[in-house]
């Protein structure tokens, strides 16, 4: 071993307690990115290798009846691999329980071999000829503990039809479970799939020798908007409501924004503890290569050469960060298997599994050594201008001056000589202060991100769900209904306000992009969706234009005054053009508006609706539980508790981003302040001469600290604004969009976050105090 490597060691042995702190956070750095890069990887590679062994459709047709003759016509068209037709409806469930409202999508499943969307098989048999027998999708039946062999009684067509359970399974097309594209918590409690015998179900719903879906693969390289485009123009004779391209389908498009936000994850705090462990280095070795001033001589006048001694340091920070890597790599896959088991809960993707991926370990180890190099130069540079005759002296002082405060008598007078010593020791160390506030700025930003995501949450359901729809409940018909329909519901509940309601698939089309989605025609001056602009400024709905979600907007390229095409799927009804009106405040899902007029004017007759919004006391799901005609009753109450379910999972997110923040916290806190106890011990040692305590001494530290922090949470505030911004952007789609602004409790209860950081750090330097030997620092001292 060389000499110079066997002093590299002796450095980090003496100052083993900063070493410590570094690798902690360097640990921390490529923990977070190791598992959220392996857990988007594994994530990614699963999904693709379930879709391809499950055969999961490019194109899903919903028709009004389409003979099954026409599945050859339709085979026969261009790029097209293979059809399947297939029966679906929804229904109620009979429960034991006759207040809750249950409801199942029936799915047929065809005598075939290879069938697309196929069942993955997960306990029991699947679903082949049987007509009294189920396979029960796995998250409903784990919702509703389900198992093989009970009796599941859904509603088919005005009658009960016993069912017996006889396999659960897994399913392409219900990988993220939900009911609709305004439900998008999954509830798998209240709405599930069951999947029977085409035969069995297509005798209980009247489609014998027909479907009302088509699902369609494509052959390999074939471009599904322009094979939609041909589909929309031959099927719409069978009362063709919408072609749902691959990124259309709710699971599909849903699971591809949980991995774009894994992704972005792993981009963003990496990052910021990388850049943390890079700065804790670079203080490190710039105090270091301070006092090694004189052996950074005697080393040149040995023969080292300026590039030997730079790279001497620059090892320091390479073997820190190392080690920090090892630790790393063991924690991020022991986190990544974590994240695989919750998404596997979670999502339900039965083959999705922990495998190692030796480039995610590459890439981390590369990012390591980019960073701990350049601290490292950044740090250590100052050897290159050293001389070795300069070097055998000590540094001479730097020249000093009065303070502006000294030059007011009147103020400087009236302070006492420990805040003396703390005001001039703040301004004679600027650099290492200015870094100090740098520090707490950053704790602060990332426990503000933490500590304002649950604000953010609460708020974005609250509004989303009591301010913005403003109903307590929404109903469905089972087609439509006139207006009359209204005052039959105002008899048989006590309804405060009900207002009509026209949902519709529709397809929007801007340039070269597509969209399917719902759009809702409401009254002009509704009560019950008080619409608002991002702005927060209500929206003052018009006739003739069409608002659109402002995430929906912003994927599309679209803005407003822009004419779009709008694809009616009704039949005899025509395409038309509309123009976009403002943006539509909405945080979770998409949707277009009109007025019911508009709606009305351009995609059905005069006097139909097919639904209602109203508020009332009463217990609507059970009242409407035996009406005629109804499909559906959406509670705002149960999206509310699925939410308390739902923020049970972000309690345990904020909670590790705080410790996260805490630790970056510490970590800086830690080091500045045991580096300014190493080069302050002669002035501290003449203090103890002079009569000070230890616990003065350390009231001292903590005065300057106080200080920095306090000017650190200053500009903590406004970069943790930014931060909330940045982040929120980075996972807003056109399915969520965040709210950015700061709740009003979050910076009070970052502030007192950070203060027991800083506390925490602050006590534990006290020990170093305690055990210096203050009288061997004073026989010490270079004379």
């Amino acid at each position: 071993m060389s000499p110079l490597m066997r002093r590299l060691f002796r450095l980090i042995i003496s100052i083993k307690g900063q070493v410590i702190s570094i690798i902690v956070v360097m640990a921390l750095a490529l923990m977070s990115f190791i598992s959220t890069h392996m857990t988007a990887e594994n994530l990614q590679n699963s999904i693709d290798l379930y879709y391809q062994e499950t055969n999961l459709a490019d194109l899903q047709v919903e028709l009004t009846r389409i003979p099954s003759s026409a599945i050859y016509d339709v085979m026969r068209l261009p790029e097209i691999e293979n059809v399947q037709g297939r029966i679906s409806v929804e229904v109620p469930l009979i429960v034991d329980d006759p207040d809750e409202n249950v409801r199942v999508k029936v799915v047929s499943v065809p005598e075939a071999d290879k069938n697309i969307n196929a069942l993955f098989p997960i306990e029991g048999k699947m679903i082949q000829g049987e007509t009294t027998s189920t396979t029960v999708l796995e998250q409903f039946a784990t919702g509703r503990d389900i198992g093989v062999g009970h009796q599941i009684r859904p509603y088919i067509n005005g009658r009960e039809v016993p069912l017996e359970v006889i396999g659960i399974a897994g399913q392409p097309e219900f990988v993220y479970l939900m009911e609709d594209e305004q439900n998008l918590l999954p509830d798998p409690e209240k709405f599930g799939v069951i999947f029977v015998a085409e035969a069995m179900l297509a005798g209980m719903t009247g489609y014998q020798d027909s479907y009302n879906e088509l699902l369609i693969t494509l052959v390999p390289g074939a471009e599904a908007s322009e094979v939609a485009d041909i589909l929309e123009d031959e099927l719409d004779r069978y009362g063709l409501r919408r072609v749902l391209q691959r990124e259309d389908m709710l699971s599909y498009s849903m699971m591809e924004e949980e991995l774009n936000q894994v992704r972005a994850m792993s981009r963003v705090l990496p990052t910021l503890f990388m850049l943390v462990a890079a700065l804790i280095i670079y203080i490190v070795l710039s105090r270091t290569v301070k006092n090694d001033r004189m052996s950074i001589g005697i080393m040149k006048a040995l023969g080292y050469s300026d590039t030997q001694i730079l790279m001497h340091y620059v090892q320091f920070s390479i073997l820190v960060g190392l080690g920090g890597s090892v630790l790393g790599i063991i924690g991020g896959t022991w986190v990544s298997d974590l994240f695989t088991q919750i998404y596997i809960e979670f999502m339900n993707i039965p083959m999705l599994e922990m495998r190692i991926l030796p480039e995610s370990y590459l890439l981390a180890l590369v990012i390591t050594v980019i960073f701990c190099i350049l601290a490292g130069i950044a740090g250590a540079y100052k050897t290159l201008s050293i001389q070795p005759a300069d070097a055998m002296r000590p540094e001479p002082p730097t020249d000093g001056h009065r303070l502006l405060i000294e030059k007011i008598p009147f103020l400087w007078n009236r302070i006492a000589f420990s805040w003396k010593i703390v005001i001039r020791n703040l301004f004679r160390n600027k650099r290492r202060y200015a870094v100090l506030a740098l520090g707490i700025t950053l704790t602060f930003g990332v426990t503000m991100v933490a500590i304002n995501m649950g604000s953010v949450w609460q708020k974005l359901f609250d509004e989303q769900y009591g301010e913005i729809y403003a109903m307590d409940y929404t109903i469905d018909f089972d087609g439509m209904k006139s207006h009359q329909t209204l005052r039959e519901i105002q008899q048989m509940a006590d309804v405060t306000m009900i207002e009509a309601r026209i949902e519709m698939p529709l397809e929007i089309r801007h340039h070269r992009e597509r969209k399917s989605l719902s759009v809702i025609g409401i009254p002009q001056e509704s009560q019950l969706y008080q619409l608002k602009k991002p702005s927060g400024e209500p929206l003052i709905m018009q006739d003739g234009l069409l608002y659109l979600t402002a995430g929906l907007k912003k994927s599309m390229g679209i803005q407003k005054g822009d004419q779009v095409l709008v694809r009616n799927f009704l039949p005899d009804k025509d395409d038309f053009w509309i123009e976009v009106g403002d943006s539509v405040l909405q945080y979770l899902g998409f949707n277009g508006y009109v007025t019911l007029s508009t709606m009305e004017e351009k995609v059905i007759e005069a006097d139909h609706i097919n639904g209602v919004s109203l508020r009332s006391e009463e217990d609507i799901n059970r009242i409407m539980d035996d009406a005629e005609h109804v499909r559906q009753v959406q509670s705002v109450g149960q999206m509310r508790e699925m939410f308390e379910e739902f923020s049970e999972l972000i309690v345990v997110t904020i909670g590790i981003l705080v410790i996260l923040g805490g630790v970056i916290g510490f970590a800086i806190v830690y080091n500045i302040t045991l580096i300014s106890i190493n080069e302050r011990m002669m002035e501290f040692s003449s203090l103890r001469v002079l009569g000070f305590h230890r616990r003065e001494i350390f009231r001292m530290i903590t005065r300057e600290n106080a200080l920095v922090s306090f000017l650190g949470v200053l500009l903590g505030i406004p970069f943790g604004k930014i931060l909330i911004k940045l982040m929120m952007d980075a996972i807003a789609t056109e399915v969520y969009t965040m709210p950015v602004e700061v709740g009003g409790m979050v910076i009070p209860q970052t502030i007192a976050a950070v203060i027991v950081f800083v506390a925490i750090a602050q006590l534990s330097t006290f020990i170093k105090i305690r055990n210096l030997n203050f009288m061997e620092a004073l026989k010490n001292r270079t004379t």
